[in-house]
């Protein structure tokens, strides 16, 4: 007998979120960052021990794989940070931080 009931897929936001390693924190902190060779203006709009998402100022085009190198000011201190693009939005990034 079918009681209707079927199995809901998750959504690609909760597969994703499913695979974070480490808490995410929301913040606003202002940040430059060189992708190519070329520096570009954005804010980090949360961050975690293991990455971060990035909003962009205007749209760029970046790809996954890419490094970036990230430079903000937090807490007074200005942190330098390699990382790696892991996706890719339509004004956003997220990276994935290198240890």
């Amino acid at each position: 007998m079918d009681d209707g009931f079927r199995p809901i897929k998750k959504s690609h936001l909760e597969s994703w979120q499913d695979r974070r390693k480490h808490p995410r924190k929301t913040c606003c902190i202002e940040a430059n960052y060189m992708v190519e060779g070329r520096w570009y203006r954005g804010s980090i709009r949360n961050i975690s021990k293991g990455g971060a998402y990035i909003l962009s100022t205007r749209g760029q085009r970046f790809f996954p794989g890419e490094d970036i190198f990230l430079i903000a000011r937090i807490k007074g201190l200005r942190g330098r940070v390699r990382a790696k693009i892991a996706w890719v939005g339509l004004q956003s990034i997220g990276i994935e931080l290198q240890t």
